[in-house]
């Protein structure tokens, strides 16, 4: 060994199994925290990807207009990072069917901002090449394949009375995926053209044009929409933001910030454990440190090389860690598919953080502690640092009242704590951390439980839902009396639902709202105008009810009264309202609705107005986000807004034996709707019984893995206090204490532990429980009771205690196998 620093490979290599410990625990953390980041990139991937199919793209904004007129300049708006712009050419409607196909013409940043995926082929390049929805693919017959010519007719009406009507000869040169949830037309699928090819087909047109963009990151969704819609040259263009995106950005805000406090809670953790075993390291080599101090070594280099050798242990094991964390987690996410293998950065980043953070300051007040001692304390200590004059203090006379009935060996055990509080202290603190995340994880299992009465939430056997009640589109009269003839189906329910505009008296909106009408307007010169004259129009969605349904809304009435059958008979609305109205019982409201020909062709608009029976609290009832609601009854919407179709069937069966039968029937009576999709209870409860055994596996899992994390370091300690009671143990056992007794004494320490980490777990995890309950009382409005846990403190008290006396009984095989005289004798 030429060098000083020579010795750090020799001293890992000298003590492997003390090191492999160590690494075992180094290891665990960078897993913990790895998986921890594999978790949250995935739970922010699905969301992102939520609103993406949601919203149709990733754009934070988007405008449409009739005519091209300024399209080009919002493209290139300087607050815009990238804009797509699409044309319109016209709709296609397949022969003998209701699917249509709206052939459109997209530019090269279309495929990047909205949510196209190619499953085949290419992406149109030249002109009159296409690419045509999949599904409507498997429709069209002939069934086209790559590179076949198609002929499509299009209709536009661009214009009310003015329509474009044509038709091209296309090449088919991809098969492609297009997802908009939001789409109300389910029976409508893409075809995409090129932007120059579509411009010549509809020339100077004044079609309709879509854009949409990506705002720069220095400006704020809101200032976008606002700096937009005051911008002169856009008056004509009706803009909104991507509410989906808006929101889903928030709710990741929120998990950022809970699992930065996970990865500083992982970090505390993993910082005791890694402190508590470099002390016993450090404790074990004392004496080496007190050699070294003889031949003149400064307490730096000592210092310097303890940290080192901790370094070149996190060099070995952090990646081991990494790969193993990353990969345990990949295989419960993707039900044992190791494909999609991928770590995230931040995983890398932080896992070698907290590493490397823990492992220097695990090592480094250990090491200092070390560095100064001289050589003769050193060589005289018997490995024991810990035990001050002040730390002797307490004796075996037991002076507290809890104590007198201790026996001379519990006492022992007890007295080795108290010299010891530090110590004591930050195992405790561990294994209350994992105590208090059981709690929590129990708490938000047992009340957020989705399978849990699902059958009663879900509404019955089967739902049947439409995406528009436009035209003829919806669930008609016919469809519903076809159902109700299936043998053993029972009708529960029958709700209708139209998006509108709400016009509310002026003197009824808030100075909150006028704000929102005024920035919504924008530039809009016409809009702004009836605005001034006091007409305040905000975008509503109202739903038809049933008798039964409506009966259920009576406890949530804030003022006014509901009578069903007054509803049933006049144009009276229930109303919920938000900040920016205060509308009371006996106002009077306006609904402007769209009028349609029974080929669900645009002929105009009809404003009805409606009379306000009843205000809900919004506060305990709330049907939709950011929106103004009105309910009226199902006869209602039919008479005064001619809405005759339905939205939503709920169906029960009144012999289960049937539920294959009767699913099999509703699909064929619903087949050529494209806009109607049939849910039914036992598929809803297999998918969410997969989800929720996935979330319950990946959180039980972490807990498992922190749990580990602590019981190693109990071990560790349990260990530690063996080693540094060497002397002291020898001796008792050289005076007539048996091993017996000896194994008694250490067990009842691990006692002490198990006993106060299962206490005080159990009181701060039931504190936690309390909290989460408000929160989720206030932010849910559910009726919640609070209760003690007490499966979870029973669980914590019997699992730290067995815990803890297992970890205690470990180190003792070091002690007894070797004799009494040769444990005095290494000791001198």
């Amino acid at each position: 060994m030429k060098s000083f620093w020579g010795l750090i490979p020799r001293n890992i290599l000298k003590n492997k199994k003390r090191n492999f410990l160590i690494g075992v625990s180094i290891m665990l953390a960078a897993a913990l925290i790895t998986s921890l980041s594999i978790i949250e990139s995935s739970i922010i991937k699905n969301a992102k990807q939520g609103y993406i199919d949601a919203s149709g793209g990733i754009y934070d904004v988007m405008a449409y207009q009739l005519g091209y007129k300024n399209m080009s300049k919002f493209k290139e708006d300087e607050i815009l990072k990238k804009a797509t712009i699409v044309t319109n050419v016209g709709i296609h409607k397949v022969k003998d069917s209701k699917t249509e196909i709206s052939i459109d013409g997209y530019d090269e940043n279309a495929k990047h901002i909205l949510n196209f995926k190619l499953l085949k082929g290419k992406y149109p390049e030249k002109e009159n090449e296409i690419a045509i929805e999949s599904w409507i693919l498997d429709e069209i017959l002939p069934n086209y394949k790559l590179g076949d010519k198609i002929n499509l007719s299009y209709e536009n009406n661009y214009s009310r009375n003015k329509k474009l009507i044509g038709e091209n000869e296309f090449t088919l040169v991809g098969v492609i995926k297009y997802t908009r949830e939001e789409d109300s037309l389910k029976n409508r699928g893409k075809a995409y053209i090129t932007n120059d090819c579509a411009k010549k087909i509809v020339k100077d047109i004044p079609v309709e044009y879509s854009a949409y963009g990506i705002k720069k990151d220095k400006y704020s969704l809101k200032d976008v929409e606002i700096i937009l819609k005051l911008t002169n040259d856009y008056e004509q263009m009706f803009i909104r933001t991507n509410a989906f995106k808006e929101f889903t950005l928030d709710t990741i805000k929120v998990f950022n910030g809970i699992f930065k406090m996970i990865f500083w809670i992982v970090g505390v953790v993993a910082a005791i454990v890694i402190y508590n075993i470099f002390n016993i390291m450090v404790t074990e080599r004392t004496k080496d440190f007190g050699i070294f101090r003889a031949l003149g070594t400064s307490p730096g280099k000592i210092k310097t090389l303890v940290i080192l050798e901790g370094i070149a242990l996190g060099v070995i094991f952090i990646p081991i860690g990494i790969l193993i964390g990353g990969a345990f987690i990949t295989l419960l996410i993707n039900n044992a598919n190791i494909s999609n293998f991928y770590i995230p950065k931040d995983g890398l980043k932080w896992s070698c953080i907290v590493g490397f953070f823990s492992i220097i300051g695990g090592a480094y007040f250990p090491a200092k502690k070390a560095s100064k001692i001289t050589p003769m304390e050193a060589i005289f200590s018997n490995n024991n640092l810990e035990l001050k004059g002040h730390m002797l203090k307490p004796g075996l006379e037991p002076e507290e009242k809890f104590r007198k009935n201790f026996s001379f060996i519990s006492n022992m055990a007890y007295l080795n704590l108290i010299r010891n509080k530090k110590r004591f202290i930050t195992t405790v603190i561990s294994f209350n951390i994992t105590i208090i995340m059981f709690f929590g994880v129990n708490f938000l299992i047992g009340t957020m439980n989705p399978i849990k009465d699902f059958k009663n939430k879900f509404g019955g056997d089967f739902i049947i839902k439409s995406s528009s009640v436009q035209g003829d589109q919806g669930l008609t009269k016919k469809n519903i009396e076809n159902i109700s003839k299936i043998p053993s189906v029972n009708i529960k329910d029958k709700e209708k639902y139209i998006n509108m505009l709400l016009q509310i008296p002026k003197d009824s909106v808030t100075s909150a709202g006028y704000e929102y009408l005024k920035a919504y307007c924008g530039s809009n010169k016409a809009s702004l105008d009836n605005l001034n004259k006091g007409i305040c129009n905000f975008n509503s969605y109202s739903y038809g009810y049933e008798k039964d349904e409506i009966e259920k809304l009576k406890e949530f009435v804030k003022f006014g009264e509901i009578d069903y059958e007054e509803m049933k008979e006049n144009p009276y609305v229930i109303l919920i309202q938000n900040k920016y109205s205060k509308v009371n019982e006996d106002d009077f409201v306006k609904l402007k609705i769209p009028l349609y020909d029974e080929h669900g062709e645009f002929k105009g608009d009809n404003t009805v107005e409606f009379k306000v029976i009843a205000v809900l609290d919004e506060s305990k009832v709330n049907l939709s986000e950011r929106c103004i609601t009105t309910i009226m009854s199902n006869e209602a919407m039919e008479r005064y807004l001619n809405v005759k179709n339905y939205s939503n069937l709920k169906v029960s069966l009144s012999d289960e034996n049937q539920y294959d039968n009767v699913k099999t029937l509703i699909n064929k009576e619903i087949k050529n709707s494209k806009e109607i999709t049939l849910l039914d209870y036992k598929s809803e409860l297999e998918k969410l019984k997969k989800d929720s055994k996935d979330q319950l596996t990946i959180l039980y899992s972490f807990i498992a893995i922190v749990f580990i994390v602590v019981i190693i370091n109990i071990i560790n300690v349990m260990n530690m206090s063996v080693i540094l009671r060497k002397k002291d143990i020898s001796m008792l056992r050289a005076i007539g204490i048996g091993n017996k007794g000896v194994k008694e004494m250490i067990l009842k320490e691990g006692l002490f532990y198990g006993i106060a980490s299962g206490l005080s777990g159990s009181i701060l995890g039931t504190i936690l429980v309390y909290v989460l309950s408000y929160i989720v009382k206030r932010s849910s409005n559910k009726i919640i009771a609070f209760h003690i846990p007490i499966v979870s403190i029973v669980l914590s008290l019997i699992i730290s205690i067995t815990v803890c006396a297992i970890s205690a009984l470990l180190p003792l095989r070091k002690v007894f196998k070797d004799s009494i005289i040769d444990s005095l004798r290494s000791i001198e």
